[in-house]
């Protein structure tokens, strides 16, 4: 059996990585859909603070990469620009919270499975994305620990 370099490795362990969190995101959001599971109002409560700083952040990050050429050199914006529509939606499900808790608990199925969802299906496509175009941090972070083996190796040559 043929041994696979490092930046295979590090790509298959990234990639299972995100295909699990898409397969816990899309089992929990039709589980949420078909009522089989029930969220309570504690959890609805921390969503809605989680959530609110959450999207927050999001949005920043975005604006950040979009910004910074140093920061946009360091991440996938495809990744970044796919999660972009997301708290949007969030934000406006947050304000419902605080104002009508009632209003969001009663159809929770059609305002927390949607979210549950659509990071599912970006988290799949993220899979699928950076196993064929991988992040520029994992190739760099692979070609410093071959560096660091090679100087290892040499240290230990000399000696």
């Amino acid at each position: 059996m043929k041994k696979m370099d490092d930046l295979t490795k590090a790509k298959l362990i990234y990639t299972l990585e995100l295909s699990f969190f898409s397969l816990v995101f899309l089992v929990i959001g039709i589980l949420e859909i078909t009522q089989v599971m029930h969220i309570s109002n504690v959890v609805l409560s921390i969503f809605k603070w989680v959530t609110i700083f959450g999207s927050a952040y999001v949005i920043f990050d975005f604006i950040w990469s979009f910004v910074s050429k140093k920061r946009r050199a360091k991440v996938s914006f495809i990744d970044k620009i796919c999660t972009i529509p997301l708290p949007f939606y969030i934000i406006s499900i947050d304000v419902l919270l605080f104002a009508n808790n009632e209003l969001v608990v009663g159809n929770r199925e059609y305002f927390i499975a949607p979210v549950l969802l659509y990071l599912g299906v970006v988290y799949l496509f993220q899979a699928i994305y950076q196993w064929f175009n991988p992040l520029k941090e994992l190739i760099e972070a692979v070609e410093e620990d071959k560096k660091e083996e090679n100087n290892e190796e040499d240290n230990r040559l000399s000696e």
